[in-house]
Formats: C-alpha cells, sequence, structure tokens
C-alpha cells in the first residue's frame, strides 16, 4: 500500500528532514543464527572469516562496519545482546543498504561465543592501539575471527585475553587511535586480499598439477 502525505507528516515519521520523501515501513529485523552460518560454510568448503564487536555502541559505527564488511564479503558481524548498539533506523542507514546483505548475529556472551570458535578451529584476532604485531604481518589463512574493541575503551581485558594474537595500525600523528570503524576497514580489507591471494594461488597450483 502507497500512501501520499504531506512533506510535515513525512518529518515526523522519519524524524529528519533527509528522507528523500520516501519512508517504507517494513517487519523487524530477523538476526542470523552463528551457528548455522558456520554450518553453511562447513557444506560449502569454505573457511568462514567473521567479524565480533565488542560493545560498539555508535550506530554509524555498527553501520559503516556493516558496509565495510559487505564490501569485503565476510561472513557475519557478531555483536553481543548487552552493552550493544542493536540494529535500528540509524545503523541501516549509515550502512547505505548492507544491512540487507551481511548477516548480523546476537549472542548472548561474547566471550563464551569466542571459546565455542576456538574449539571449532578459529584464530582468534584482537586489536590493540598500543600493542600487539604489525597488522599486515598475520596469517589470516584459514577460519579466523577478528575483534574490534569498543569506541572508547578498546577490546575488555577478558575479551584480549582469549584472542591468539592482537593486532596494531602503525600511526604516525599526535593523535593515538582510530575511529573503530575505520580500523576496522584497514585491517578487514588487508585480511580479505590476503586469502583471496591465497586461494587464487592455491587453485593455480592445484590446475597446474591436472
Amino acid at each position: 500500500v502507497v500512501d501520499q502525505v504531506s512533506r510535515a507528516t513525512l518529518d515526523g515519521l522519519a524524524q529528519t528532514r533527509a528522507h528523500q520523501g520516501i519512508i517504507a515501513q517494513v517487519a523487524p529485523y530477523d538476526y542470523a543464527d552463528l551457528n548455522e552460518i558456520l554450518r553453511t560454510c562447513d557444506r560449502e568448503g569454505r573457511p568462514p572469516f567473521l567479524l565480533l564487536l565488542d560493545h560498539i555502541q555508535d550506530a554509524n559505527n555498527l553501520g559503516s562496519i556493516l558496509r565495510i564488511a559487505d564490501g569485503a564479503g565476510l561472513d557475519a558481524v557478531v555483536i553481543p545482546k548487552r552493552r550493544s548498539v542493536a540494529l535500528n533506523a540509524a545503523v541501516a542507514k549509515a550502512s547505505a543498504g548492507a544491512v540487507e546483505y551481511v548477516p548480523l548475529c546476537r549472542v548472548n556472551n561474547l566471550t563464551q561465543t569466542i571459546l565455542m570458535l576456538k574449539e571449532e578451529g578459529f584464530w582468534i584476532f584482537g586489536t590493540a592501539a598500543d600493542s600487539g604485531s604489525h597488522f599486515k604481518e598475520a596469517d589470516y589463512e584459514g577460519k579466523i575471527a577478528l575483534v574490534i574493541g569498543s569506541e572508547g575503551q578498546g577490546m575488555s581485558k577478558k575479551i584480549a585475553e582469549h584472542c591468539d594474537f592482537l593486532l596494531s595500525i602503525p600511526l604516525r600523528g599526535r593523535i593515538n587511535s582510530l575511529n573503530a570503524a575505520v580500523a576496522c576497514g584497514i585491517i578487514v580489507f588487508e585480511a580479505a586480499v590476503r586469502r583471496q591471494a591465497g586461494k587464487e594461488s592455491r587453485t593455480e597450483a592445484q590446475e597446474g598439477k591436472k
């Protein structure tokens, strides 16, 4: 059903004037099931690449991260139920539509999820502003999950203790940290490019044996 209403009505419904004259009412978002995603990857014979967000509370950051995840071809983004922004209109807008394509999973406990992933053979990469290995030196092959910490505090100590590797991005300016989404984009695309290059090398090697 399409209704034509006044601009004032649209402004009120959208709670912003930047709506381009169109508002759609959609069904509530269904969060994806992480276990089902892992089973799908297993059936398709490809190692998953997951992104875990440790208490990201800014809607614009989550939306931008979903957009990054879509561009890099990640299998899923995982957020905790507590102390994390949920999917809302602001997140959807910031994602520029990526929320429709990237599976977003919501878990009860991020630490327990990490422990489960490690039992499944995942390598867990964390991020640290002032410590850790250069992100370009990491081996991103196989099943991996990258943890991005919150905007203000970074990763929690408990989460960091369960990471197999800590990665850092060298900075040359006077500001000692990056926006969470920016840091995420730098590392995610480095990992995605390296994983694709490894996949192509293995394919060429297999074809050479035929």
